[in-house]
């Protein structure tokens, strides 16, 4: 038997992004998924599919880039509907932040 305690550094860090396909659960092909989201120079980490009661499936995908606004629009291009997506990026969150408090600024102006 194998025993070992996990410590935190055992544990991998996910930096990427995952985005959420419906797709008809016929109608899509992960090949040509793949394929749109290498031509935008990014890698499929994992997958995952949950088949829907109404034929639908939900894909989601773990992708090894946090910028996925490049990949959101060529998947989008394709026809696929995003249901959902989440980027794995602290300093875009700053960012947006900082954003949101400058256009405050000038609203108080």
């Amino acid at each position: 038997m194998f025993t070992k305690e996990l410590n935190s550094e055992d544990i991998p860090v996910f930096e990427g992004g995952e985005v959420v396909l419906k797709v008809g659960s016929h109608d899509f092909v992960l090949s040509e998924i793949a394929r749109i989201i290498e031509s935008e120079n990014a890698r499929v980490i994992s997958l995952s599919t949950n088949f829907q009661s109404d034929g639908s499936a939900l894909v989601t995908l773990k992708i090894n880039t946090e910028n996925l606004n490049t990949i959101l629009k060529s998947l989008e291009r394709y026809g696929y509907d995003i249901f959902s997506y989440v980027m794995h990026n602290a300093a875009e969150y700053d960012d947006t932040d900082r954003r949101f408090s400058e256009f405050l600024r000038y609203l108080e102006v």
